[in-house]
């Protein structure tokens, strides 16, 4: 049971940064693209 849990509990930690950085990519992709066209305009 102990070993379950953590084995879960060290996953989800894992998914959550995970899911933190693709998070932080978009934002970076968004933000780039807007200043690009800030540019070009």
């Amino acid at each position: 049971m102990i070993s379950k849990k953590k084995g879960k509990s060290k996953w989800k930690p894992s998914y959550y940064v995970s899911d933190i950085a693709a998070a932080s990519l978009s934002v970076i992709t968004t933000t780039g693209f807007f200043a690009l066209q800030q540019t070009i305009a």
